[in-house]
């Protein structure tokens, strides 16, 4: 049987414990920063579309009515209103896309790093250590 015989070079394992805790928190509060604004986003799409929704039953509403009160000679008047609705409309939509960057990814990447350098720390360590013995 091989004898173990203390080296010294192992690190406490209490440090090491601690240090993993505190990288699994911060990445736990990482994704969780990430799921809220990913929830916010999503909710401020659902009430731009609302809002667009809105808009655009009123636009069809405001058509309806001015087609009722003028006559045939104001034909061309109405279908000019109503393409300038729509166009409003078009640029509406393109106000709603939503923000995105860099910081998303960045956030992901700096919690994926930080366990790959625990995780490569903590295998060297056990490799060094099994090597001393």
């Amino acid at each position: 049987m091989s004898q173990i015989r203390r080296t010294n070079q192992g690190g406490s394992i209490v440090l090491v414990i601690i240090v993993g805790v505190l990288v699994v928190l911060g990445l736990i509060g990482g994704i969780y920063l990430l799921k809220q604004r990913g929830e916010q986003a999503r909710l401020d799409q659902a009430t731009a579309a609302a809002n667009q929704q809105i808009a655009a039953e009123n636009a069809k509403k405001t058509a309806a009515t001015v087609a009722a009160s003028n006559s045939a000679a104001n034909a061309a008047t109405r279908s000019t209103a109503a393409s300038a609705a729509t166009a409003n409309i078009r640029t509406d939509n393109e106000e709603d896309l939503p923000v995105t960057g860099p910081e998303s990814s960045a956030l992901e990447l700096i919690g994926i790093g930080a366990l790959t350098a625990f995780v490569v720390g903590y295998l060297r360590s056990r490799r060094t250590l099994a090597c001393s013995l």
